[in-house]
This record gives C-alpha cells, sequence and structure tokens, in this order.
C-alpha cells in the first residue's frame, strides 16, 4: 500500500444520490476509502438499495471488502424506516429490562439489514441518559442507569453479531448528560473524573471487554477529564487513547462522530481535526457528506506523516486494525 491509499483507507465517507455513476466511481478511486455510509437520502427503495450496495462491494477486493455502515437505532433515528418497519426506541426496550428481548430485536434488525447490503451498523447507544433535558439522546438510550444500559447494550450488540453485522457502540466518553445538542454546538459536561468512571464508562467498559468491535467516539467537552472546555473528546489523546484503550481495554477499531458536525467545527475549520483525532487514537474518520472536506483531511493526513508530526508506525497500528475488521467482513 503506498502512503496515500493507507491514509484514505482511514476515511469512511457519505455521498448524496441512489447510485453510482463514473465520476463517484473515479472519486471513490482516487480516495481508497475504508468505507462508506448510507443515509435515508441514499435509499428509495428496497432493490435500489440492494443495487448500491452490490455495486459499492464490486468497487473492492472480495477479501477486502469495504465499510457499508448504516445508523440504524430504531426509532427516531432509522434509515430503512421508510422501507419497512422500524425498530421501537432503545427506550421502550429498556422499559421491558428484558436483555434477551434486546438480543432478538437486534437480530431481526440485523438480518434485515444484512440482506439489504450493509456490514456494519453504528448502534447500539451506551449512553447513560440522566439529564431530561438532553436534546440529542433521550429515547436513543436505554435508561438512566448504567446497568441497565450495560446488559441491554451488550445484548444488542450480540443480536447485530449473531446477524452477521458488526456492531459500534456509542458515543464515548458518554452523551447522556448534554443540555446541547452537538450538532449544533459544543456541549460541555462538567462531571468530575470520579463521576465519568463510576457512571458513565461503565457500559462501554462491559461492551469492551464483551469483545464489541467498535466504538463512536463523542464530540462533547469534559473538562473533568482533560482539564479543557474546548476540547471535544474525540480530539482528547487522555480520552481515547489512554482512557478507552489503555484503562478500559478495548482494542478494536475506534470511529469518530461525523466531523462537520458544528461540536467539531473549531478545529475543522483550522485544518488541525483530522491530525488531531487521528492523533487522538481515533482509527476512522467519518464524513457524513464525504466530498471535498475529506479529501482535504487525506491530504492534510498524508503530509502530517511526510512531515514526521504523524509515526508511521502509528500509522500502521491503524491501518492494521481497520484491515483485520474489513477481511472479517468478506
Amino acid at each position: 500500500m503506498t502512503l496515500k491509499q493507507k491514509v484514505g483507507g482511514l476515511l469512511v465517507v457519505g455521498f448524496d444520490g441512489t447510485e453510482m455513476d463514473e465520476s463517484f466511481k473515479s472519486f471513490v478511486s482516487e480516495g481508497a476509502f475504508s468505507g462508506f455510509i448510507l443515509f435515508k437520502r441514499n435509499i428509495e427503495s428496497v432493490e435500489g438499495l440492494r443495487k448500491l450496495t452490490r455495486a459499492l462491494r464490486s468497487l473492492y477486493p472480495k477479501n477486502l471488502p469495504p465499510i457499508l455502515a448504516v445508523d440504524e437505532e430504531g426509532g427516531r433515528v432509522t434509515q430503512i424506516g421508510h422501507l419497512m418497519p422500524a425498530a421501537p426506541p432503545a427506550s421502550a426496550i429498556g422499559k421491558t429490562r428484558s436483555s434477551r428481548f434486546a438480543f432478538f430485536q437486534a437480530r431481526d434488525v440485523g438480518q434485515k439489514l444484512k440482506w439489504l447490503g450493509f456490514n456494519v451498523v453504528f448502534a447500539p447507544v451506551l449512553d447513560v441518559n440522566d439529564e431530561p433535558a438532553n436534546p440529542v439522546i433521550g429515547d436513543r438510550s436505554f435508561g438512566k442507569r448504567p446497568g441497565l444500559v450495560s446488559a441491554l447494550g451488550c445484548a444488542t450488540a450480540s443480536g447485530f453479531a449473531e446477524a452477521g453485522l458488526v456492531a459500534t457502540g456509542k458515543h464515548f466518553p458518554g452523551h447522556g448528560s448534554a443540555t446541547v445538542d452537538s450538532h449544533e454546538a459544543l456541549p460541555v459536561i462538567v462531571h468530575p473524573a470520579e463521576r465519568w468512571y463510576k457512571f458513565e464508562f461503565i457500559p462501554f467498559q462491559e461492551a469492551a471487554q464483551s469483545g464489541l468491535r467498535m466504538m463512536m467516539t463523542a464530540h462533547v467537552a469534559c473538562p473533568g477529564l482533560t482539564g479543557r472546555d474546548d476540547l471535544p473528546a474525540t480530539f482528547s489523546s487522555r480520552v481515547i487513547d489512554e482512557i478507552l484503550r489503555r484503562e478500559l481495554g478495548f482494542s478494536g477499531v475506534v470511529v469518530t462522530d461525523a466531523l462537520e458536525m458544528a461540536a467539531a467545527e473549531a478545529y475543522m475549520k483550522t485544518g488541525t481535526g483530522p491530525e488531531m483525532a487521528f492523533l487522538a487514537g481515533c482509527d476512522l474518520l467519518l464524513f457524513a457528506y464525504g466530498g471535498r472536506p475529506a479529501l482535504m483531511a487525506r491530504d492534510a493526513l498524508v503530509r502530517a506523516v511526510e512531515e514526521g508530526r504523524i509515526p508511521e508506525e502509528r500509522l500502521d497500528a491503524s491501518v492494521a486494525r481497520i484491515t483485520m475488521l474489513r477481511e472479517s467482513l468478506a
């Protein structure tokens, strides 16, 4: 692999439209991305979606397929709800307090997603929703108790895995206490470090120990962990590398939340965001709309490696984790 190919493989991108044309194929070839995230905007019909996922897969070797990801939590976060009945929101599953129900619900959804051509799902939500005024999590969480979220989150991940999908726990280190929507601004969660360890981290630690293969970061500031109220966790090596990887023992692939979100804007505008997120410990950088910002991020990361700001061994470690994940999707 060339340096450009290695760095391109750190990106998962979205795009507009419901099918590929030749210009899109050349764009994909230029980027050499690890994969794609599809949204409702890409999906008009069942057969159209199956055709699109087959076409995306055809651009890659059979032994190293692309990540084909979807945000499918159920409830109000569904990309296929206009094609078939969506799963209930996590809060409704939480009210059953049944890990068995959570498992079979996820397995059922996962089988549908697999048939449609997906291999990665950005769920379950592992945030503990203890803030009634939270504008972004709410019913996306299983509940307000860490133990319940842990049990149902792990059961949901197992259900997806049984269906042949890679599940993704989100949003580390925890978005449940936010009073601001990170799509619109940077939430600042002022809990002391002790609280994070005894409350928010519990579902993520349980999921890591149960073998969850992917985690997604949160664009939330957590000064009790980082000492800063202007630094999203996505860009913090203290949060991602030290806590998630070393202290909580997560050895899988870390993907950022979408880097176009307003909470990440201050760092993305300066051009330092992709490098900071990668050096913080993230493996995959998610661009929900792809396009020029994704290619600019790739070029910035190439320069950072060439100029010595990103060690090649750090790059190779992420490439190895991503490659292992993708090989398992074949």
